[in-house]
C-alpha cells in the first residue's frame, strides 16, 4: 500500500511539475532504479530548459527540441509510475482477499484470547519498526536525490590501440643511446688507463736514452724459446739481433773490451731471452763468447741450457771453485756459459767485492765477449753495480708490457750514475700493429713467446 501511494504521488508530481527532488526520493524509497534515473534525466533537462529560456526570448528550434524531449521523458515516467501503481493495486487486491480468508480463520480461533493479544502486540511492535525504517528511507532518498554531480561528461572515454607506456620506439632509442654512451665511456677509460709503451714513437717520448735496436715479435715455435738464434738463424728476431751486434761493433771500433750487461725494469720484459740469443748471435760471428748469469736471486741461464746450477759464480767468488771448473760449453760454436751457482744471501756484497773485480778481469783475458744477465734494475741494486763495470749496459723495454714511467726511471738511472753508454733495446714489437703481444716470457719461466 505504501509503495502504491508513493507511485500515485510520483504520478501526480510528474503531471503537475512539482518538486522533482521529492519525486526522485519517492522512487528511491520504492527501490525503482529505472524510474529514479528517468526522474534525474527529467530534472537535468528541466534545468537546461530553464537556463535556455533565460537567454533566448523567442522560441528556437533548440528550445523546441529540448522541450519535446522533456515532455516525452515526463510522459514515459508517468506511464511507468501508472503501470507500477496498477500492478501494486492488483497485488493489494490479492493480499486483501487473502487477508479476508485469514481473518475468517482468525475469528474461529479468537477463543484463545490471551494468545491473540500476545500476537497482536508483536504485530504492533513490528509495524512501528517498519514505519520508522520507511521514514529513514525517505530521508536518505531525499538526501541522495539532492546530491548532483558538479561535472559534465563532454565526450566518452576512448581506448588507444597502441600502449601509452612504455613506447617500444623510445625504449629502443634509449637502449641504443645508452649502449653507445657506455661504449664510448669504456673506450675513453681504456685509453686513459693504457700506460704501457706500445710503439717506437712512444718509447722515444718516454725516454731520452738512445736505442740500440728494435726486436720484433717472433713467429717461431720452440720448446726452449731461448735458443732461437741457433735453431732459426734466419728468423726476423735473429736478424734484428744481428743489427744490434753490428751497432755494438761500430761503436766499439777503438775498444777491445766487449763486456755487455742486459737488464730491465721488472721481470717479464725479456732480458734473459735477449742475453742468451745475443750471445749466440755474436758467437756465430766466430767471437769467443761467454754468457754469465749474475742474477743470483732468480737465475735463469741454467734453464736456457737445461743443466744443473750446483756450481757457478757464487761458488767461484767464495773460492770453492775456479772459473775452469764452472764454465760449460754450449751447442753453439764459440759460446760458453757460466751459471750463477747456488743462490747467495748477499749478492750485492759479492758483486762489490774485490774478488768479483778479479773474476771479471780473468774472464776478459779468456773471452772476447762477455754478456752478463743481470737482475731487474727496477727491483734490486745489483744491476746498477754491474752496469758501472761493463762497456755496454743494455736496458730492455718490452712493447705492450713496460709502463710509460719506466722510461723516466731509465733517464734518472743514466744521469744519476753517469751511465752515458746506456742503450735501450725495444723488444716484442708486433709488425703492422701498434700494440705488442701478451704472450711473454715471465722472467724466464714461461715459454711459448714464439708462435708458428
Amino acid at each position: 500500500v505504501f509503495a502504491r501511494d508513493n507511485y500515485e504521488k510520483i504520478y501526480q508530481h510528474l503531471q503537475s511539475d512539482s518538486n522533482l527532488l521529492k519525486t526522485a526520493a519517492l522512487a528511491i524509497v520504492n527501490g525503482d532504479e529505472d524510474l529514479k534515473n528517468m526522474i534525474y534525466q527529467i530534472r537535468k533537462l528541466s534545468q537546461d530548459w530553464e537556463r535556455v529560456q533565460k537567454y533566448y526570448k523567442t522560441k528556437t528550434h533548440a528550445q523546441q527540441q529540448r522541450y519535446d524531449e522533456l515532455l516525452w521523458l515526463k510522459n514515459q515516467a508517468s506511464y511507468v509510475a501508472e503501470v507500477q501503481k496498477k500492478m501494486l493495486n492488483n497485488s493489494i487486491a490479492d493480499l486483501d482477499s487473502e487477508m479476508v480468508s485469514m481473518n475468517s480463520l482468525l475469528d474461529l480461533r479468537k477463543t484463545d484470547n490471551s494468545r491473540y493479544k500476545r500476537l497482536f502486540r508483536y504485530y504492533s511492535i513490528y509495524e512501528n519498526i517498519t514505519n520508522a525504517v520507511v521514514s529513514k528511507m525517505v530521508t536518505v532518498g531525499i538526501a541522495e536525490a539532492s546530491t548532483t554531480p558538479d561535472f559534465q561528461i563532454l565526450s566518452p572515454a576512448s581506448v588507444e590501440d597502441l600502449p601509452i607506456y612504455p613506447k617500444p620506439r623510445q625504449v629502443y632509442l634509449f637502449g641504443a643511446a645508452a649502449t653507445l654512451i657506455a661504449m664510448v665511456a669504456f673506450l675513453f677509460l681504456q685509453y686513459f688507463r693504457e700506460d704501457t709503451i706500445n710503439s717506437v714513437d712512444e718509447l722515444a717520448k718516454a725516454t731520452e736514452s738512445p736505442q740500440m735496436g728494435v726486436l720484433p715479435e717472433s713467429k717461431v715455435s720452440l720448446k726452449n724459446p731461448y735458443l732461437v738464434a741457433f735453431s732459426y738463424p734466419k728468423s726476423a728476431f735473429v736478424e734484428a739481433l744481428r743489427s744490434v751486434r753490428t751497432n755494438i761493433e761500430l761503436m766499439n771500433l777503438q775498444k777491445k773490451d766487449w763486456t755487455i750487461s742486459v737488464t730491465s725494469s721488472v721481470p717479464g720484459e725479456g732480458k734473459t731471452l735477449i742475453a742468451s740469443n745475443l750471445a749466440a748471435v755474436i758467437a756465430l760471428a766466430k767471437k769467443k763468447t761467454i754468457l754469465v748469469d749474475l742474477d743470483m736471486r732468480k737465475p735463469r741461464v741454467h734453464r736456457v741450457f737445461e743443466t744443473k746450477n750446483d756450481k757457478g759464480v757464487s761458488t767461484i767468488l767464495i773460492g770453492k771453485h775456479t772459473i775452469e771448473d764452472c764454465v760449460k760449453p754450449s751447442s753453439v760454436s764459440f759460446l760458453s756459459y757460466l751459471t750463477s751457482g747456488p743462490i747467495s744471501p748477499n749478492p750485492s756484497e759479492m758483486i762489490m767485492s774485490q774478488s768479483f773485480a778479479q773474476f771479471l778481469e780473468n774472464l776478459k783475458k779468456k773471452y772476447e765477449v762477455i754478456i752478463i744477465d743481470t737482475p731487474p734494475a727496477g727491483l734490486v741494486t745489483d744491476a746498477v753495480l754491474l752496469m758501472k763495470q761493463v762497456s755496454f749496459p743494455l736496458f730492455v723495454v718490452r712493447s705492450g708490457y713496460s709502463k710509460f714511467h719506466f722510461g723516466k726511471k731509465i733517464d734518472e738511472l743514466r744521469k744519476t750514475h753517469d751511465l752515458q753508454s746506456l742503450y735501450v733495446i725495444f723488444n716484442g714489437v708486433s709488425k703492422g700493429r701498434t700494440y705488442g703481444t701478451d704472450a711473454a716470457f715471465e722472467y724466464g719461466y714461461k715459454s711459448g713467446y714464439y708462435s708458428d
